[in-house]
C-alpha cells in the first residue's frame, strides 16, 4: 500500500479478512504511517478478519475520518479487538463517519463501543442499523458516553446516532 494512498474504495470485490491481514501486516512491517482519510471495504466477507490488526490499520491512519465497514460479516469480539487495540495506545482518532450497519453485533461491548466514541472526538454520525444489539449494549454504550460528557443522539434506537461532543 502506498503511504501517500488517501482513499480505498473496495467495496464488494470479494475481500476477505484474511487479504486485508496480509495487507496491515505489510503496513506495519515497513512501520509505516499512511495519509489514508476515506477507507471504504464494504459489501466484504471480513468475518474472520483480526479486530486488532484492524485496529492497527486505524492507528497508523491518523487523517483516517471515513470507514465504511457495512454488511462485512464483522462481529462484536472483532469490534471489541479493534476498539481494545486503538485504546491501548491512547490516542485520539480523526473518525467523521463510522458506517457499520449490518453486521452481526450482538456481543460487542457497549462500554468498549462508547469509549470508541470518547477516543474518536470528531465523529459526528454512527451508523448501526441492522446490527442486533441488544438494549442493554446500547444502555452500556449510553452510560459510558454519559460518563465522559459525550452526548449522543440516537435516531430510531439500534439504528442510526449522531453524536454531539460536549466537552
Amino acid at each position: 500500500m502506498s503511504p501517500k494512498l488517501r482513499i480505498i474504495s473496495m467495496s464488494n470485490c470479494n475481500l476477505t479478512g484474511d487479504i486485508m491481514n496480509d495487507l496491515i501486516k505489510g503496513c506495519s512491517r515497513r512501520d509505516m504511517q499512511l495519509a489514508l482519510e476515506n477507507l471504504d471495504i464494504h459489501g466484504n466477507n471480513l468475518g474472520n478478519i483480526d479486530g486488532t490488526l484492524l485496529g492497527s490499520l486505524l492507528i497508523m491512519s491518523p487523517k483516517l475520518r471515513i470507514i465504511s465497514m457495512s454488511n462485512c460479516n464483522l462481529t462484536g469480539d472483532i469490534m471489541n479487538d479493534l476498539i481494545k487495540g486503538c485504546s491501548r495506545r491512547d490516542m485520539q482518532l480523526a473518525l467523521e463517519n463510522l458506517d457499520i450497519h449490518g453486521n452481526n453485533l450482538g456481543n460487542i461491548d457497549g462500554t468498549l463501543l462508547g469509549s470508541l466514541l470518547i477516543m474518536s472526538p470528531k465523529l459526528n454520525n454512527l451508523t448501526m442499523m441492522n446490527c442486533t444489539l441488544s438494549d442493554d449494549v446500547v444502555d452500556l454504550l449510553i452510560r459510558e458516553c454519559t460518563k465522559k460528557r459525550v452526548i449522543i443522539s440516537l435516531s430510531s434506537r439500534h439504528s442510526q446516532s449522531r453524536v454531539l461532543k460536549t466537552r
